[in-house]
């Protein structure tokens, strides 16, 4: 457990350095590249709703590793597969409950789907997994 706390505290500390760089200096970063001012809207916004999303990344991906150490591929499959299906059901889903998303759903899907991976997770950390990592 002490070893997960660490990843953990790593993998976020690092994270918010990063997305705190990529929010707050977005412009610059998009700077380096040639684009026309359409595409500068769009990679401003992605930017910065992926600055968010890695948090989460970086707060649920460490545990997934706990269970691939332990033996518990299922866990794993299992976590990997909600994310992705929430990903697609809600980049198809955002649009229609709230059609002034539009193709910003491709990114805010992926954070839905983190999400949703996040919470399952820790949920089967707490409730069923802990007790096997407590023994080790």
């Amino acid at each position: 457990l002490q070893g997960n706390r660490q990843t953990l505290g790593l993998a976020v500390g690092i994270t918010l350095l990063l997305s705190f760089a990529a929010f707050f200096f977005t412009q610059p970063i998009i700077g380096l590249f040639s684009l026309t001012e359409e595409a500068l809207g769009y990679c401003t916004q992605h930017l910065q709703a992926m600055a968010f999303s890695l948090l989460i990344f970086a707060v649920y991906f460490p545990v997934m590793g706990v269970f691939q150490g332990i033996g518990s591929g299922f866990c794993a499959t299992l976590v990997s597969t909600v994310a992705l299906g929430g990903r697609v059901l809600f980049t198809y889903g955002l649009p229609y409950l709230f059609p002034s998303v539009s193709y910003a759903s491709l990114w805010w899907g992926q954070i839905c789907g983190w999400i949703l991976a996040a919470i399952l997770t820790y949920l089967i950390y707490f409730i069923g997994k802990r007790k096997t990592l407590v023994h080790i």
